[in-house]
């Protein structure tokens, strides 16, 4: 099932790319970046939008970008003080940032105002420079390579996933959006053993969201 997701060795690499950022490398990031920020889209089109009241849903749709600016600047502003623990370590840091983003702005949506980061594009907020005034931080809008057909296709497994128990999204999105190994993912969410959630996933997850996918 093809569910737009980084292959799995890509998540690999995060270890070294995060060492060769704490030492000065910034490309680092962007490979950093670019490996996650397929779960970024995945969890805000999905389950957080599916938790916000309806009349704020068209607000997150409009201001993505700019969520998606905000999260990149406070990941790469506090990276080089993030204890990695395993690739879904890193996931799991990164959406405690992305909800968060999501809840202050939805604030300030409820109090019928324009939160302050969405008048600060493109620039990134916290954003370190370049000699030459260059962000450091890598501009988070999907490339040319990101086709209509992918977008389209992320979007429609955002929302399978976010129809999906607590549990069963946290399998797949971690198993698949942050290349968590089994045991990370059996301690996530309290199954027995690394081999127990892997068999759930593939029984039980996996079918689950084939099923929503196809309703959809």
């Amino acid at each position: 099932m093809a569910l737009g997701a980084p292959a799995p060795a890509e998540f690999t690499r995060t270890r070294a790319d995060l060492e060769s950022f704490r030492r000065g490398d910034r490309q680092s990031f962007e490979r950093i970046w670019d490996r996650y920020r397929p779960a970024i889209e995945i969890l805000v089109a999905g389950r957080i939008r599916s938790g916000l009241e309806f009349a704020l849903r068209p607000r997150l749709d409009a201001e993505a970008e700019d969520v998606f600016q905000e999260v990149a600047a406070t990941v790469f502003e506090k990276l080089s003080n993030f204890e990695y623990r395993g690739a879904g370590s890193l996931l799991a840091w990164i959406r405690r940032i992305v909800e968060l983003a999501v809840l202050e702005r939805a604030n300030y949506w409820r109090a019928g105002k324009r939160h302050p980061a969405a008048e600060q594009r493109p620039a990134p907020i916290g954003a370190e420079t370049r000699p030459g005034g260059a962000s450091a931080v890598p501009d988070s809008r999907p490339g040319p390579a990101t086709t209509f057909e992918e977008a389209e296709g992320r979007r429609r497994v955002a929302a399978a996933l976010a129809t999906l128990s607590e549990r069963h999204h946290t399998i797949l999105f971690f198993r698949f959006f942050g290349g968590a190994e089994w045991a990370e993912i059996a301690a996530e969410v309290g199954a027995a053993s690394p081999d127990a959630v892997r068999m759930e996933c593939h029984l039980h997850a996996l079918p689950a969201l084939a099923a929503a996918l196809a309703r959809a």
